[in-house]
């Protein structure tokens, strides 16, 4: 056995009895960092490295999200369409974890991509999901040079214009100024 290091640095041996335990709780739905205090001095990041040197496998899905999270991602998506991470906000999980579930309830049939929206800074077309079965709608082809040059020779025109025309802008308080008494 490997010896792993705890958080001082020293070095801590596995035991038989802490392998036994490892095994129990990696077969069962509990989460490891509930069952850390049977561990002794070993950190996180160590039992689950040495779940991976005992060849433990995949962990089994926790029922507990198993069984709500779709439920709460389709009364979501029957208020509308949303993309993953406005659904990760609305039922409380992670992004990843919400991609993780909407592509288990897209391969059922359960959902479906009702349309793509960009994102703000980056500009790459996310996903939105609707409920129901359907069929999904194509990724948007990306944008040629050339029209991408059209649309920022367009903004510019635009924006010179409006330099041309400045908008005036008006001040409510002005035509008060002189009812009041300094």
């Amino acid at each position: 056995m490997k010896p792993t290091a705890n958080k001082a640095g020293a070095r801590v041996k596995w035991t038989a009895e802490q392998d036994e335990h490892l095994r129990r709780v990696w077969a069962s739905t509990e989460t490891v960092r509930e069952n850390m205090d049977g561990f002794g001095a070993h950190t996180w990041a160590a039992v689950i490295r040495r779940a991976s040197t005992l060849n433990l496998g995949k962990r089994p899905t926790c029922p507990r999200i198993a069984s709500v999270a779709p439920a709460l991602v389709l009364r979501e998506l029957e208020a509308g369409p949303k993309d993953r991470f406005e659904l990760a906000a609305a039922v409380n999980m992670t992004a990843g974890g919400i991609h993780k579930q909407l592509m288990r309830m897209k391969a059922e049939g359960q959902i479906h991509v009702g349309g793509w929206q960009r994102r703000v800074k980056s500009k790459i077309p996310v996903p939105l999901f609707a409920a129901g079965p359907g069929k999904d709608v194509p990724k948007p082809e990306r944008a040629t040079n050339a029209v991408r040059q059209r649309q920022i020779r367009e903004r510019a025109r635009v924006a010179r214009s409006n330099q041309a025309n400045p908008v005036k802008r008006f001040n409510p308080f002005a035509t008060l100024v002189h009812q009041v008494a300094a």
